[in-house]
């Protein structure tokens, strides 16, 4: 996740937190990417990173590579010529009314596309780490902590805090002694 700032000069911050999990930040990560990938919209072939105008130092690393993963993505979702171009000026930030006159095309049109695509993103970011996140959901690893059924608090794997279950692998309650002591009131 990265903070992503307005302007690159300024700490002025556009949202603090990014992520390919939610529809609404992909949607704004194509929207405003203009304004953050300062390299997307240079002609590949009469830059050199060495004399660029564009200061990297002040380019937020975390947010270059989300936009290289969201390449990668859009790659994979495998659009036909008319949407890479439909969603290549979008990023570029031409606004949606600007794409319906350009195209011809109704603006609900324009923005029905906008969404798919971020759909269809979300769906295959989440088909790329599901195998990730399940093993790491499935693997158990061992800690001086234990997670309270009820409250979702982490307290020391202790008898201090929870009490005795022979029942358990670890022989504790499931409930932390606050949680357990109310469920019995």
């Amino acid at each position: 996740m990265s903070k992503v700032q307005r302007d690159i000069y300024s700490k002025n911050y556009e949202w603090h937190y990014t992520t390919l999990s939610d529809e609404k930040s992909i949607k704004a990560l194509l929207k405003y990417r203009n304004k953050y990938d300062l390299l997307y919209t240079l002609d590949k072939n009469t830059y050199s990173l060495y004399n660029s105008y564009v200061y990297l130092n002040n380019m937020s690393e975390e947010i270059m590579c989300l936009y290289i993963y969201l390449d990668t993505l859009i790659k994979d979702i495998n659009l036909n010529n008319k949407q890479n171009t439909i969603l290549k000026f979008y990023m570029m930030g031409y606004t949606e009314k600007d794409l319906s006159q350009y195209f011809k095309v109704t603006q609900p049109v324009i923005q029905r596309f906008i969404i798919s695509v971020c759909k269809r993103i979300l769906s295959k970011a989440y088909n790329n780490w599901l195998p990730e996140f399940i093993y790491w959901n499935k693997k158990r690893v061992l800690t001086e902590y234990k997670k309270c059924v009820k409250c979702e608090k982490y307290f020391q794997n202790i008898e201090k805090c929870f009490g005795k279950k022979n029942d358990n692998k670890d022989r504790l309650e499931n409930r932390c002694k606050n949680c357990e002591s109310l469920r019995k009131k």
